[in-house]
């Protein structure tokens, strides 16, 4: 086989084009795990305490306020328009969260719930 036959140009492309995607992978990887979490704010924490009640209302959106490092308050709707609950929200490090109902009404929305900001 001579050395610039096309069948050695074959294989040396398809070497190539394997470490190529080999080291996109790694690209890949590294940005991915370099990438800024998700910022805890008031707003990211309403959608995600929104989400996990299964509360939701175009007239009554869910609002989360600070009360210090961890905690938070947030009121939320009940989705079959019944009324707000109110949660008192505990934040981990990693940006996840449990809360607990401390209002009676509505009985419709649970009365813990707990997720992660996404």
């Amino acid at each position: 086989m001579a050395v610039g036959s096309p069948d050695r140009v074959a294989r040396w492309l398809r070497a190539a084009a394997g470490a190529l995607a080999a080291v996109g992978v790694v690209v890949l990887g590294i940005v991915v795990l370099q990438a800024d979490p998700p910022k805890l704010t008031a707003k990211t924490l309403s959608a995600s305490v929104e989400q996990e009640t299964g509360g939701a209302s175009a007239l009554q959106p869910t609002t989360c306020s600070r009360e210090g490092p961890q905690a938070w308050t947030c009121v939320v709707a009940d989705a079959g328009g019944s009324g707000v609950a109110s949660y008192a929200v505990a934040v981990t490090a990693q940006r996840c969260w449990h809360a607990r109902r401390h209002t009676a009404h509505p009985r419709a929305m649970p009365e813990s719930a707990s997720g992660c900001v996404r």
